[in-house]
């Protein structure tokens, strides 16, 4: 009866690992889990892009961005920069 048992097993798991639709089926799994994570890392973009594109309507952050990255400044205005002082121990 226990040497049945096995038998059967053993005959079982190799039908279901010999069986290329099973494998296919494997194969499927692995590429729609791989397919999902990057569906959300984009979805996670999407929304970063969003805020940024949010952003890009405020005119405040726009003088900002313009001032501290790209180095602009108004017509006739001058920009002071001064180092901070350095801290003796």
């Amino acid at each position: 009866m226990r040497f049945v048992k096995y038998l059967l097993f053993i005959l079982t798991a190799v039908f279901v690992l010999a069986n290329s639709d099973f494998r296919k089926l494997v194969k499927n799994y692995f590429s729609l889990h791989k397919a999902q994570k990057q569906s959300i890392n984009l979805d996670i973009e999407y929304d970063k892009m969003l805020q940024e594109k949010e952003l890009l309507t405020d005119d405040a952050y726009l003088e900002e961005v313009a001032r501290l990255q790209m180095h602009m400044t108004k017509p006739n205005e001058y920009e002071f920069r001064f180092t901070p002082p350095i801290q003796e121990d």
